[in-house]
């Protein structure tokens, strides 16, 4: 999954309910392979502390900050995501309604 396309379809104006279902999916399914990358990298960073150069746990560093960046977005995306849903879905009620 590619944040920035998350992004993008975040500053776009709102969308009906099953457009927002689906893209709050794909972005919950992003997540557990956010998280797994960023302890990757965290283990990664660890295990090179006492036998890398400063460099090499810089590169590391840099990247695991990159990916728990990346992380949090899609956490901030889902939450954003679940509030319009939420919005669109009592939208989509009233005018059933009318």
């Amino acid at each position: 999954m590619n944040i920035t396309n998350i992004l993008e379809y975040l500053r776009k104006p709102a969308t009906g309910s099953a457009a927002l279902r689906a893209k709050l999916s794909e972005v919950a399914e992003a997540i557990p392979t956010a998280d797994a990358e960023v302890a990757r990298l965290a283990a990664e960073r660890s295990a090179k502390l006492l036998s890398a150069t400063d460099r090499e746990i810089e590169a590391v560093e840099k990247a695991e900050a990159d990916a728990r960046r990346a992380l949090d977005r899609l956490h901030a995306a889902r939450d954003e995501l679940a509030r319009r849903l939420a919005a669109a879905e009592d939208e989509e009620a009233r005018a059933a309604l009318d």
